[in-house]
């Protein structure tokens, strides 16, 4: 975005990308400073490179709250304290090895820190 802060976001921002959209979404809500952040796939439309640097920041900016991410892609909580791995929409066991994440990959993941 060209103008940074200044750059005119069209209602429902048809005019930016899913990337920039989810960006501003997680930006919004760091303001906000909440004791529970909760990540819905919100890393989805990320290359791998933003991602990682995004979860970086996010990991200093969040230190002192809960955080909930529900995520596809396992390099996005592959530092995760805990890992419940959920198939046909049960919990299995807590995954944490990458062994399990490698046999896990079609299910959707859940993780927190706390």
């Amino acid at each position: 975005m060209d103008e940074g802060l200044n750059a005119p976001i069209a209602q429902g921002g048809t005019n930016v990308s899913g990337g920039q959209r989810q960006r501003l979404a997680i930006a919004r809500m760091l303001v906000a400073k909440p004791e529970i952040y909760l990540f819905d796939d919100s890393f989805s439309a990320l290359d791998y490179a933003t991602d990682a640097a995004l979860r970086a920041a996010l990991a200093h900016e969040t230190a002192d709250a809960t955080v909930v991410i529900v995520a596809q892609r396992v390099s996005t909580i592959r530092d995760a304290d805990r890992i419940v791995v959920l198939n046909e929409a049960r919990s299995s066991a807590p995954a944490r090895t990458q062994n399990s994440w490698t046999a896990t990959r079609r299910t959707a993941k859940l993780s927190c820190r706390s």
